[in-house]
């Protein structure tokens, strides 16, 4: 399973299209594709129509327990095969807070990824990061093998 975050510190850059474009892509190839949406601005999670909606989101993800029940209750299903979603619910944008003080707050994201429900359910785990610094973009780019950012040249 590869996992993919798309990072910048700049918001508006196209992250979020990136993102979505590269799992529908991804997943009309026939890879089983999860994308998380760490964005407060949820923007990736209002992209797809949803065939479930999963009870739990990102918050529930990073600060659940590790187990195959509660990941499984973050994960929604959109109406495209082969493409899921955890939606982004951090509304107060507060889940930065609750993660600060934590010593193992840059493997949050990886200790779930790596879990057999998703390491053996998706061939590809694609993170859309917000576009600024933080302890959870951190963790996107810790729980990553790949990073990708997006560019805007300039005339």
């Amino acid at each position: 399973m590869v996992i993919i975050a798309v990072v910048s510190t700049k918001g508006g850059i196209g992250k979020t299209t990136l993102t979505a474009n590269l799992a529908a892509v991804l997943a009309d190839m026939g890879f089983r594709v999860l994308m998380l949406d760490t964005d407060t601005q949820a923007s990736l999670s209002k992209y797809y129509p949803l065939h479930y909606r999963a009870p739990n989101g990102m918050v529930e993800l990073l600060l659940g327990k590790n187990d195959e029940a509660s990941i499984r209750s973050a994960i929604s299903n959109t109406v495209y095969p082969n493409l899921d979603i955890v939606l982004s619910n951090n509304v107060r944008d507060d889940v930065q807070n609750k993660v600060y003080d934590r010593p193992d707050r840059a493997f949050l994201l990886r200790n779930k990824l790596v879990h057999p429900c998703i390491a053996e359910n998706y061939d590809a785990v694609i993170i859309d990061t917000k576009g600024s610094v933080g302890v959870i973009q951190d963790a996107a780019c810790f729980a990553a093998n790949l990073l990708l950012s997006p560019l805007c040249p300039k005339r």
